[in-house]
């Protein structure tokens, strides 16, 4: 009896092991990674500022996916973002340079996500309220030190980057 329960245990112990990996991947899967919803993030934020900007004046969006999480059908992103405006005329201009710590709820069905709502962190008496409404403690931790660690200033840098490179051939298509 003793030498069986040597060999059935150890095989009830990878078979158990097997199935969770299975069932974990499976469902890790059905995640979004984390390059397809920024760049879901930052189009739908881009399109939302630009449909008020000013003359010449276009938003660029970039942004630091801290963590997404499973929250019934749905998933909530924890992300900074940083937002800059610019405008060109004889050169590129930065008009206005904005950054917060969001908590967008989007979908993933068919490899496609899409933004259902945001939430950001208010201002004056409603930033800690927000804060701890929005985001779990262990979450903000890393938001903020994304803000504080240079994350924030490579944010603002890809928005340059990406102003500059819009801009560039803006102005060589009027010219031509």
């Amino acid at each position: 009896m003793k030498k069986e329960l040597k060999y059935i245990l150890p095989s009830l112990a990878l078979i158990f092991l097997t199935c969770f990996l299975v069932v974990y991947f499976l469902n890790l899967s059905k995640l979004p990674s984390k390059e397809q919803v920024a760049q879901v993030l930052n189009s739908y934020l881009s399109k939302l500022d630009n449909q008020n900007a000013l003359d010449n004046e276009r938003y660029f969006t970039s942004s630091y996916i801290s963590q997404i999480k499973k929250e019934g059908d749905n998933f909530y992103v924890y992300a900074l973002i940083a937002i800059d405006s610019y405008k060109a005329d004889s050169s590129i201009v930065n008009v206005d340079t904005n950054s917060n710590l969001y908590r967008f709820t989007i979908t993933y069905e068919n490899k496609e996500v899409k933004v259902l709502t945001y939430d950001v962190r208010g201002d004056g008496d409603n930033y800690l309220k927000d804060q701890k409404r929005l985001f779990p403690n262990l979450i903000y931790t890393k938001l903020h030190f994304a803000e504080n660690n240079g994350t924030l200033t490579k944010l603002h840098q890809e928005n340059k980057k990406q102003a500059e490179e819009y801009y560039q051939n803006t102005l060589v298509s009027t010219i031509s």
